[in-house]
């Protein structure tokens, strides 16, 4: 147990931030909430949002141990949607780096997605959930990282910003 407790300690203390991620929450959180869904163990995610750059742009954090289920199923996204305040769907969107689990749990729930590949391609059709929509919505970040300080940020940004337009107006 002890051995057990620390490793899950050790694994909270864990933070990699990608090039271009503060300031794209920072962009991103100016126009809407961000609800951060996570599959994983409730103490390492709190953990890792501690003291993370990025906690300030959050709006809230939703972890699959705290809720009973975890992505692909959708009720991670509805939970957050319900923090939100958000009763349609249109008005939501998934970011994930995920096709099944965080795009599958996207299309669960009825929602736009957008697939973050960090720069490579993105994978050849995978298998989706019979659930799913099998149609999910995927911006594909620029095939190559940008040199640019914001790499393929700017171009997720404005995928978002196309698929809700300006969420802070029309969210009512």
């Amino acid at each position: 147990e002890a051995m057990s407790a620390f490793f899950i300690t050790q694994l909270g203390q864990q933070r990699i931030l990608l090039p271009g991620a503060e300031d794209f929450c920072r962009r991103v959180s100016q126009k809407m909430p961000i609800y951060l869904i996570t599959n994983g163990i409730s103490a390492v995610q709190r953990s890792r949002f501690t003291d993370c750059p990025l906690t300030p742009y959050i709006t809230g954090l939703v972890i699959s141990e705290e809720i009973g289920h975890s992505k692909p199923h959708p009720a991670m996204i509805h939970k957050a949607m319900a923090d939100a305040a958000v009763t349609d769907p249109r008005k939501a969107v998934v970011f994930g780096d995920s096709i099944t689990a965080d795009i599958a749990a996207a299309n669960n729930a009825g929602v736009d997605s957008i697939l973050y590949t960090n720069g490579a391609p993105a994978p050849e059709a995978e298998p989706v959930p019979a659930e799913a929509d099998p149609q999910p919505v995927v911006a594909q970040a620029a095939a190559q990282p940008a040199p640019a300080k914001n790499g393929n940020f700017d171009d997720l940004l404005s995928s978002i910003e196309k698929e809700l337009g300006d969420w802070k107006n029309s969210n009512t």
